[in-house]
Formats: structure tokens, C-alpha cells, sequence
């Protein structure tokens, strides 16, 4: 498949008919790209260089003779110049005919054209918070990545289905359940049930802070307590056996792992410790439901660990009998030295199926429920090595799904409060992070703004707030650590989320002062032969120029699952539109007309509409007023 489209891919055919007709075959495809600078052109060539390298026949002296018999041999009205630059660069430079056609039809649909992806089925599974614990702000980092390129993926015509993979079982649920118990029991006129019910009356956000304080409780007491380490031990395996239950009512599951043989001298009541594990586990995920809403979004498919776990063992357990995996010191692993990795646990010495045990489970069933031309596993970058062994593993189990699967890790963010912990209490949770940063948009609107009423505010404030926080997760390179800094993601002025929207409310108020809505049809901006007979301000010129590319930036973005080729695109056009906007008049009046109005509307509703759908793409709202 062609890494271009649109006008590029016309470029790159007239470059390919000019080689036929110089008689030179080119094997690699002829690369396009654009110039740092601008003056060098809006498409920059090295195909000279490469086939002068490959020419048998040495009938040009260098690559820039070469450069220029192409040159010669290409007429087309899609470019008003070209040019040979350094040893042998073809410099192409856009018509500005063709850029204004292009402004044209972007009035009319913005969405992206190519839809190479139509037909494909993509499972994006991300953000995966643990019930029993916080949704702290890796999450809402995960959350905003996943969806972004969720949303990327649709553009391009995909079927996406969001999947969330949640921790429900493990160490941490059972120091949390223990803690939980213990906090219900310092009433001792109610029984555990009834403290339960009691707190289940209250908001959900109390609850979920609740569960927060009896996990640290929890990890606490097992770090210092061996009385509390042996019961924490015990709810692990209790926990288990719940989930396994689940399995055998709901699916007729042949239970893989006795869990009760672990159990030696039991210390609790088996109904209690269900009741407080399923019960604290809808809360969290409750709660993480309230979160996805607030920020425009919502999974799918929904993957417990209790139940990936049992899938895990018995992949695991066929595995060995095909010489897949192997026994190691009454442990099962997969032997990753053999192919340049390392040696991992999958099954431990108690029988267990461990981390890897489970993800490897996760894979089929994602499959059985969603049979997936392809799957995307958005994870913290930490576990980048993990996610090498367990895909070699899956590769000899399910070769199929492996081909298909494709592991993307990310970066950490970075806050001045610190390191998070979540074993201490002192997590930074996702909500904090929202809820600061809509505060502290309040804060300005309550010192400079007095025509909003209180219900415009909020709503407003909500929207820049979760603008703030997402551009900045999304403006850099996935796989780097993020320093979040709340004056530079909050600035009207700089690279940031409220700055585009910003830009935004200039474009929409300009509309709304030439009494043009910008969500019906504007047959009345499309003069074409006017406007090509219009002399063109640089401004002007200079934002067609960028105005082309944003199809052309959503493709990239797909391909290389990086949504901050979008925000790194849209910063500059909303550079150019203000450079535009502070420099010439746009709209007419009877004192002072201004020349080219109904051209700068168009441009002023083209640039709009593409900040509105680009913006749409990072999960980010628009506002039309500030």
C-alpha cells in the first residue's frame, strides 16, 4: 500500500510517467516529503539521487542533470514551478490554483478522503485501570493516547471497537479487600453486609476513595504485619475462586487451577469475601465508567482478569505438551533465550497463571468476541520488554493472532507534585488532574469575564480545561516521558490545546459577524473563477498552503499511530490563520470594505472547519466563545 494520497500521489505519478519516458526503471518508491522551509517548495524529491545510483548507462554526468532532464519532462497545472536545487533535489511548488480548488472542497467535507482502512475490523485495547485502585493520571494519559488513535483509525473508514482489560484480581485486589473489611468492622453494631450496604448509598466518588484508603490500608498491613500478610494471602485465592465461579456458571468452564488446595486453614467466610470482591469491583468500575463519559468516550468490550487467567493456564498447559513452553523449578515459562529474549514465568511454582499467563489468554478471547483484522495493545512503555517475550510466546501459540497484534507502549507523565504512589495515598488521580485544570480556568474567567452566566462558564471551562490536558499528552512523540505544566497546557497564546480553541472562536465569530452558520452548506463562498483571478496576500498563500496537508497528516497519524503529527500540524495553521487575522481586514462594511472578503470568509470557514474535525480527532470539543 502507497504511503501517499491525493496530491501527492499525483506528483509522485507525473515523476514516474517522466522516468518512463527517460527510459529509467525505479524499483523503491519514489519518496516525497515537505521542506523545512517553505521557500524551498511544498514537495521535495531525492529520486534523482537514488536512480542516477542505479543507472547502468551513465548517459547524465550527476544526479542534478538527471534532476533536470525530469524537470523537463513534467507539465502539469496541479504545480506552477519546479526547480533543481543542491546536487539534485526537484523542488515542487503548488499552483495556487489548484490550493484554492482545494480550500473549495474542503467547504464542503473536511473528512479524510482516502478511506484505505474501509472494511478493516481494529480492536484498540488501552487505558486498563485496576478496580480496587485509583484511576490516577497514566490512565487518563492512556485513556486520551487509545482514543485519539481510536478515533484516527474511524477517519480513515475503520470499524474500531475500544476494549478495556481490568485487574480485578491479584494482590492488590486482596490487600484492598482486606482493607476494605477491616474499615467496614470499626462499627461493631453492624455486620459486614450492612456497613456494606451503607456505604453503597453513598456518591460513587466517596466510595471509590473509600476503596483508595483501604488499599493503602491493605498494602500497608502486608508490609508490616505477617498475621495480615498470611489473610491478605488467603482473600488472594479466595478471589480467584470467585472469578473461576463465575467462569463455570456462566460458560461451563472446566476449572483450571484448584485454588481451594491452597486454602489450608481457612480464616474467612467464602459469601463475605465474594460479596466484598464483586461489590468493590462494580464501584471501580462504575466509577471508571463516570470518567469515560466525562471525557467524550466509552469501551466496547470489557476483559477481566479473573476470567483471562483460566484461558491463560489451559493455552499454557497445551502448550507444554507441544514443547512450546517448559517446566522450570516446578514453574512452567516460556524459554525466550532461545530466541533472544529472556526467560519468562507463565504458570509459578504454586500453579498460578501469572501476568503473562493471563495476556496471553486475552488475545483469543479478544478474537472469539471481536474477530479482528487487527489488534492494538496501548500499554506504559515499561513493560516494552514483557510485551516482547509474551507476543514471541503468542507467535508459537496463535502464529495468527500474533501477525495480527501489535504492541505500542508510552511515555510517563510527569507532574511538580512528584512521584505517584498509590501505596501511601498520596495517588495523583485523573480527576484531580481535570478537575484542577477546569478550576483554573474558572479562576480566569472570574477575573476577567463577566458577560458568561455561571452554566457557560462551567461548561466552557470543562471543555479548555480537558483541551489543556489532552494536547498536552498528545503533543509529543508517544514514547516519550511528559513534563505536564499547568501554564504552558493552559496558555491562550502558546503551542496548547486552549490556544487552537482560541483559534477557533476567532474563526467562528468572524462567521457569525458576516451571518454565516457554519454547520449549513456554503454554496455562496464557492467562486472558484473569482477567486483565481484575485491577487493573494502572503498570508494568505501561506495558509492554502498548509490548509492541503491535514489529509495528509491524518494518514501519517495512522499509519504510525502518532497523533502528534496532528497536533504539530495544527498548531502551525492556527499560527498562520492569527498571523492572517492580526494583518488584513476581512469582512466588508459600508465605511471601510475590505478587498478579497468573500475569499478570506472562505478561507476563515476552511480553516474553521478543519480545526473543528482535527481537534475532534485528539477527543478535544470546540467552544464558540470565551
Amino acid at each position: 500500500m502507497s504511503n501517499y494520497s491525493g496530491i501527492a500521489l499525483e506528483i509522485q505519478q507525473l515523476i514516474k510517467e517522466a522516468l518512463e519516458e527517460l527510459v529509467i526503471a525505479v524499483a523503491e518508491e519514489i519518496n516525497l516529503e515537505h521542506p523545512a522551509d517553505q521557500n524551498h517548495g511544498d514537495y521535495s524529491c531525492n529520486i534523482a539521487l537514488t536512480a542516477f545510483a542505479q543507472l547502468k548507462n551513465k548517459k547524465f554526468k550527476n544526479p542534478r542533470e538527471l534532476a533536470t532532464a525530469i524537470v523537463e519532462k513534467i507539465s502539469s497545472p496541479i504545480v506552477s514551478k519546479i526547480e533543481v536545487a543542491g546536487p539534485g533535489f526537484i523542488n515542487f511548488y503548488l499552483s495556487h490554483d489548484w490550493l484554492i480548488e482545494n480550500m473549495l472542497e474542503t467547504l464542503h467535507a473536511t473528512s479524510v478522503r482516502n478511506k484505505n482502512l474501509s472494511g478493516q475490523k481494529i480492536m484498540v485495547e488501552f487505558t486498563d485501570p485496576n478496580p480496587f485502585k485509583e484511576f490516577h493520571i497514566g490512565h487518563l494519559y492512556s485513556n486520551t493516547v487509545g482514543e485519539s488513535i481510536a478515533r484516527v483509525f474511524e477517519s480513515r473508514g475503520a470499524e474500531v471497537k475500544r476494549a478495556d482489560y481490568f485487574g480485578d484480581v491479584g494482590m492488590h485486589a486482596a490487600k484492598s479487600i482486606w482493607g476494605l473489611r477491616e474499615k467496614l468492622r470499626t462499627d461493631p453494631g453492624l455486620e459486614i453486609k450492612e456497613a456494606l450496604n451503607n456505604l453503597g448509598k453513598k456518591p460513587i466518588n466517596q466510595r471509590v476513595k473509600f476503596l483508595g484508603q483501604a488499599y493503602a490500608l491493605g498494602a500497608t498491613a502486608f508490609k508490616d504485619d505477617e498475621k495480615a500478610q498470611e489473610e491478605i494471602k488467603e482473600i488472594n485465592f479466595l478471589t480467584f475462586l470467585a472469578g473461576q465461579e463465575r467462569l463455570v456458571e456462566e460458560e461451563s468452564w472446566q476449572p483450571q487451577v484448584d485454588y481451594k488446595k491452597h486454602i489450608k486453614n481457612p480464616k474467612f467466610d467464602y459469601e463475605e469475601i465474594k460479596l466484598l470482591f464483586i461489590t468493590g469491583r462494580q464501584w471501580s468500575l462504575d466509577y471508571f465508567d463516570s470518567i469515560y463519559e466525562r471525557v467524550g468516550m466509552g469501551f466496547d468490550y470489557y476483559f477481566p482478569e479473573s476470567a483471562v487467567g483460566e484461558y491463560g493456564v489451559k493455552i499454557v498447559k497445551n502448550g507444554l505438551e507441544k514443547g512450546i513452553f517448559e517446566k522450570s523449578d516446578g514453574a512452567i515459562i516460556f524459554p525466550g533465550k532461545e530466541h533472544g529474549l529472556h526467560d519468562r514465568v507463565f504458570i509459578n511454582s504454586l500453579g498460578l497463571p501469572t501476568y503473562e499467563a493471563k495476556e496471553l489468554g486475552l488475545a483469543p478471547e479478544k478474537h472469539r468476541q471481536y474477530p479482528y483484522d487487527k489488534s492494538l495493545i496501548i500499554t506504559g512503555n515499561e513493560i516494552n520488554e514483557y510485551f516482547k517475550v509474551l507476543l514471541k510466546a503468542l507467535s508459537k501459540t496463535h502464529p495468527e493472532l500474533e501477525a495480527k497484534t501489535t504492541h505500542m507502549g508510552h511515555g510517563m507523565v510527569r507532574l511538580p507534585e512528584g512521584k505517584m504512589s498509590s501505596r501511601t495515598g498520596k495517588i495523583i488521580t485523573g480527576e484531580w488532574l481535570l478537575d484542577e485544570a477546569k478550576k483554573r480556568v474558572l479562576d480566569v474567567f472570574e477575573a476577567s469575564d463577566k458577560e458568561l452566566n455561571e452554566k457557560e462558564r462551567n461548561e466552557i471551562a470543562e471543555k479548555i480545561g480537558q483541551a489543556a490536558v489532552k494536547y498536552a499528552f498528545l503533543k509529543s512523540n508517544i514514547g516519550d516521558d511528559i513534563a505536564f505544566s499547568f501554564d504552558e497546557s493552559l496558555s491562550f497564546a502558546g503551542n496548547s490545546g486552549p490556544y487552537l480553541q482560541y483559534t477557533y472562536v476567532r474563526c467562528f465569530s468572524v462567521l457569525q459577524k458576516a451571518k454565516l452558520d457554519i454547520n449549513k452548506p456554503f454554496d455562496t463562498l464557492i467562486d472558484l473563477k473569482s477567486y483565481k483571478s484575485q491577487n493573494l496576500n502572503n498570508e494568505e498563500i501561506d495558509i492554502l498552503r498548509n490548509l492541503y496537508k491535514y489529509f495528509e497528516v491524518v494518514e501519517l497519524a495512522a499509519r504510525e499511530y502518532a497523533p502528534h503529527h496532528i497536533c504539530t500540524y495544527l498548531y502551525s495553521l492556527a499560527q498562520k490563520y492569527n498571523k492572517f487575522y492580526n494583518h488584513h481586514k476581512i469582512i466588508e462594511n459600508s465605511k471601510s470594505p475590505a478587498p478579497n472578503s468573500k475569499f478570506r470568509l472562505a478561507l476563515t470557514l476552511a480553516t474553521a472547519k478543519i480545526l473543528k474535525e482535527a481537534l475532534n480527532l485528539l477527543g478535544i470539543q470546540v467552544v464558540e466563545k470565551m
